[in-house]
């Protein structure tokens, strides 16, 4: 106030503008928070103060000489608050910026919460399935769920990672990690063998190789989580200082050899080969035949598959299981035009099937998961 009111008497008004285009990224436990330049000016320092929108009192952040920031260690699925503003010359501040609202990831979670407070230590690149990825730094949880990750039934899926440890890391000093995936996919990762490897690395940041076999074909992607940790083995549900996490998923596609020509079922019909395709994906033939996704996919009564055929005939189906037997099958006429296909699967047991659709010019398969 002092240093304004002398400026003015002298003549020398200092005028400081906020710091302009303000935005926010949120994580599961952090956001990260950058601005612009504020017009005319270049600032000594940046205030930034952040709350729950539901507390009253304000946090401050001094000192920030760069055009971002990021706090931590927030709750999932929370709503929150902030506003940033600029020293300028004379020690002059400029007004707030306008209050802006974030909520962190996290909401209606599938998977026990798992993530670091206060990490030091993370996962800077993995490889899954043949695939590099470089992730960085994303302050105690990376979700990477939404990255397609194939392969076909039969072929070992095989995991790798690469970390970035802490600030003054010794080489004599260890980074613990481990590797999980939920096998059975029943949303956790307690089961037996879900764990698949952990090891100790020192003098290195990468950890070791590990190759996962007898994952099956099926609608819903597997979960993989990899954890690390400078001071111990990281938990895989719990939130812990010092951790960084991970979140990738898989798809296992059918093999196109499941299902072969000739093979002998219960009801002694030969099946056609099959032509494998990706979940939710359309697909079409020479008959100009278009299959759309089975829905709902797990299914556990009745499952609809929509078709359109560009001229009349008579379309044949089977529901094969994984082991080549034939448990339904059936014709049907179909009109031209959009239509579909209705089948009850109330007397199947679960487990993954392929349902085999023929017609004059070609067949298709696509997997159908029974719960």
């Amino acid at each position: 106030t002092y240093t304004l009111i002398i400026a003015m008497l002298l003549g020398l008004v200092f005028t400081c503008y906020a710091p302009t285009g303000a935005s926010a990224q949120p994580g599961l436990s952090h956001v990260y928070m950058r601005w612009g330049l504020p017009e005319g000016s270049s600032p000594s320092e940046y205030q930034v103060r952040f709350r729950d929108i539901y507390a009253l009192n304000w946090t401050d952040y001094g000192g920030i000489t760069d055009s971002s920031f990021v706090i931590t260690a927030l709750d999932p699925c929370t709503e929150y608050e902030w506003q940033v503003r600029a020293r300028c010359s004379g020690g002059i501040w400029s007004d707030w910026t306008a209050v802006q609202e974030i909520r962190t990831k996290g909401c209606n979670p599938t998977y026990c919460f798992s993530y670091g407070l206060g990490q030091a230590a993370y996962i800077n690149s993995t490889s899954i399935a043949g695939t590099s990825f470089v992730s960085g730094n994303d302050y105690g949880y990376g979700g990477y769920t939404g990255r397609e990750y194939r392969l076909t039934e039969g072929q070992a899926l095989a995991i790798s990672a690469l970390a970035t440890p802490p600030a003054g890391f010794g080489n004599d000093e260890a980074l613990y990690w481990r590797y999980w995936i939920d096998r059975n996919q029943d949303g956790d990762f307690q089961d037996d063998q879900e764990m698949v490897a952990e090891g100790i690395t020192v003098g290195t940041h990468d950890f070791a190789p590990a190759s996962i076999s007898g994952l099956v074909a099926s609608a819903k992607a597997y979960r993989i989580r990899i954890g690390v940790s400078p001071e111990r083995f990281p938990q895989v549900c719990a939130v812990e200082s010092n951790k960084y996490i991970e979140d990738y998923a898989i798809f296992i596609d059918m093999a196109q050899q499941g299902i072969k020509v000739g093979t002998k079922n219960p009801s002694q019909q030969p099946i056609p080969e099959p032509a494998p395709i990706r979940p939710g994906k359309q697909i079409t033939d020479a008959s100009r035949l278009v299959i759309g996704t089975p829905y709902p996919n797990p299914v556990r009564s009745e499952v609809r598959l929509p078709v359109d055929l560009d001229q009349a005939g008579t379309l044949h189906w089977q529901m094969v299981d994984s082991r080549g037997n034939t448990w339904k099958q059936g014709s049907q006429f179909m009109d031209v035009g959009q239509a579909q296909l209705r089948l009850s699967l109330d007397d199947l047991p679960p487990g993954l099937y392929s349902w085999v659709i023929r017609t004059e010019g070609g067949h298709r398969v696509v997997p159908v998961l029974k719960h």
